[in-house]
């Protein structure tokens, strides 16, 4: 199956080092894909006010990927998420005409058969586990790693298929397959906090601190939403000024420590390029 890469609103404006891993990250695993010039935004922020609109904008996004034949592959959890439950919304014939009626007055048509992929289940369920490991060039046994799930792309469950809401253990396998050690977090995984910052930004920075240090002594927290990024990173950095406490663990994706394990140059993986807490040091236990 062909697919196209979205790497929705988020990522291109605050987490540039997301995409250009991935990008990388695809290149070395020999994951094709297309881009579509037109994407626009998946249609998260609408939810609140409007769900239609959420859906009309998910499913313009879900027609242009039909229109070229190729499944989509998002990044953002949030995007993820949207786009997933919007293409389960239009398996009903009856929502997909009120949609199509709106698509209809800029050329377009949705039908329902693209299917949306986060990029972490590409690399989980097509590519594989096993094949990481042959993959793997430089061995990352040295670096203790706290992984990061993220709210968005566990639940509801019956619509995402990812993995288990309660005890998710994909993306713990897909770093011990870079040969890290996984270290589990202290309790249940603590939100990001991310929702919360429209609205109260010292508790949406209290969380994220919470989540922090929940992961313990680790080299580097993974995560794989641009959100949870901004939050754990900044957050660190939030956390002198509001809270007195000092932290300085590094924030990466899972695209990031792939793409080290790979062989690939940190330049070209985006490591330190928007970090707040800087990554030397992890770098330097890679070397």
């Amino acid at each position: 199956m062909s697919y196209t890469f979205y790497p929705g609103c988020v990522i291109p404006l605050q987490a540039p080092n997301y995409e250009v891993s991935a990008r990388a990250v695809m290149k070395a695993l020999d994951i094709s894909f297309i881009d579509i010039d037109d994407f626009g935004c998946c249609g998260v922020l609408a939810a609140p006010l409007d769900g239609f609109s959420m859906l009309t904008f998910a499913a313009r996004n879900i027609a242009l990927a039909e229109a070229k034949g190729v499944d989509i592959i998002a990044l953002c959890n949030g995007c993820f998420g949207t786009l997933s439950k919007a293409a389960h919304q239009l398996e009903e014939e009856d929502t997909r005409e009120k949609v199509n009626r709106i698509l209809k007055e800029i050329g377009l048509n949705v039908q329902g058969k693209t299917k949306v992929y986060h990029f972490h289940q590409i690399l989980y369920d097509k590519v594989g586990v096993d094949e990481i490991q042959k993959r793997i060039k430089v061995d990352l046994d040295t670096i203790k790693i706290g992984c990061h799930h993220g709210c968005h792309i566990l639940k509801p469950t019956d619509v995402l298929h990812y993995d288990k809401a309660a005890y998710p253990q994909k993306l713990e396998e897909m770093v011990s397959a870079t040969k890290a050690k996984v270290v589990p977090p202290q309790g249940f995984e603590h939100c990001c906090g991310s929702l919360l910052m429209p609205h109260n930004q010292d508790a949406s920075y209290a969380f994220a601190v919470k989540a922090v240090e929940q992961k313990g002594d680790v080299d580097a927290i993974i995560v794989n939403c641009p959100g949870c990024f901004r939050q754990l990173d900044l957050g660190q950095i939030m956390a002198k000024r509001k809270f007195n406490k000092v932290l300085s663990t590094p924030v990466i994706f899972y695209t990031q420590l792939l793409g080290l394990a790979l062989g690939i140059d940190p330049k070209s993986l985006g490591l330190d390029t928007v970090h707040k807490i800087r990554t030397n040091t992890l770098l330097q236990k890679v070397s």
